[in-house]
């Protein structure tokens, strides 16, 4: 397959110019998922290319079959980032450069990374379930693109996941669509993230 090209053409308003594009062979990949017990991963989604505005030349996604292995062809030439994730066993990510025609190999092991752990009570001190954890970066750290959702079990805990060493963390808590609790500048670690929720129909 061929690689995708991408330039810039000069033309004037209302006139014709004629622009050759001559296309390279391609770079093609392939790999197998693994999760952080080495056992291969289904249904994991890895993508090649970075949004930009929301769109980028070359952009392509795959899902891993039951044996975790993927394949692409007709990937840009050069350098361009690679990402695989999947929702239970985490993510991985990496740079490749591929040469016109080159067959690349990468075998990434996902892994959840440092995780956020809390708990979410109301005004009386019982657990509430079903909230929804919206975590963003903040925006002092310099990494505004990182962000994490969860949803609180019945016991009112929830763990937000592959969070960025070192990086301070937002959450909101929300059940509906308006933002009921908030807490900021947190440090994911081993310590537990209380929150709290104004006791249902109070007020």
């Amino acid at each position: 397959d061929l690689a995708p090209w991408e330039g810039e053409v000069e033309g004037d308003a209302g006139g014709q110019r004629e622009t050759t594009v001559q296309l390279q062979a391609g770079v093609s990949l392939d790999g197998v998922v693994r999760n952080a017990e080495g056992a291969p991963v289904a249904s994991a989604e890895v993508r090649v290319g970075e949004y930009q505005l929301g769109l980028q030349l070359g952009l392509q996604r795959r899902r891993t079959g039951s044996n975790g292995e993927f394949h692409f062809a007709g990937l840009p030439v050069g350098e361009f980032k690679v990402f695989a994730e999947h929702a239970e066993f985490g993510s991985a990510e990496a740079r490749l450069d591929g040469a016109p025609g080159e067959r690349l190999r990468w075998e990434p092991t996902i892994t959840t990374g440092l995780s956020a752990h809390g708990r979410v009570l109301d005004d009386e001190g019982n657990p509430v379930a079903k909230v929804m954890l919206e975590a963003r970066a903040e925006a002092s750290s310099g990494t505004q693109s990182w962000w994490a959702h969860a949803t609180s079990d019945a016991e009112g805990r929830f763990t937000l996941k592959q969070c960025r060493p070192g990086v301070p963390i937002r959450i909101d808590a929300k059940r509906t669509s308006f933002v009921e609790a908030r807490v900021r500048h947190l440090q994911p670690g081993d310590d537990e993230i209380g929150l709290h929720e104004p006791v249902a129909g109070a007020g």
